[in-house]
């Protein structure tokens, strides 16, 4: 019999991240910290005090996708929105205590998703994020590429 093709890396990658999500709803169910938003608290955990621009360019998103995402956060009560000291124009992002709280409470079930997950793994967890990383990288630069190409076709167009 012969082995089947995987279609792309992007269609591993897509199946990795619905398992990874399923596998999160089950081990963070009933938490403080919707498993969708357990990445965005963590970035802001890691730098403490960030700026919405630079929370988007960490985590890969929109900025319009922070800004609303953090004002969930708000609403729980869980974040709170500063003005930035060396630039009064900007605005900084914390977790509150409540919210901190919240992700200290949340982060050891994560954590075991983790372990879970590495026990299973026949791949050197660091060579994995390295590729990852790569990978990052590489769909960045191929986003870059492709709104570009629209902006020209649209210049052209108009």
């Amino acid at each position: 019999m012969s082995e089947r093709r995987r279609p792309s890396v992007l269609f591993d990658l897509y199946v990795a991240w619905q398992l990874t999500g399923q596998l999160l709803e089950l081990e963070l169910a009933g938490a403080d910290v919707p498993v969708e938003d357990f990445a965005f608290y963590n970035a802001i955990v890691h730098f403490e005090q960030v700026t919405p621009t630079q929370l988007a360019q960490h985590l890969g998103l929109p900025l319009s996708t922070v800004l609303f995402r953090f004002g969930k956060l708000e609403s729980r009560g869980h974040g709170v929105r500063e003005r930035n000291p060396r630039d009064r124009r900007s605005t900084l992002f914390r977790l509150s205590e409540r919210g901190q709280r919240a992700f200290d409470l949340t982060k050891p079930r994560f954590m075991e998703a983790l372990a879970m997950i590495h026990r299973h793994l026949t791949t050197d967890p660091d060579a994995i994020g390295d590729a990852l990383a790569d990978l990052s990288h590489a769909v960045d630069a191929a986003l870059a590429e492709a709104r570009d190409r629209e902006l020209i076709a649209r210049k052209a167009a108009s």
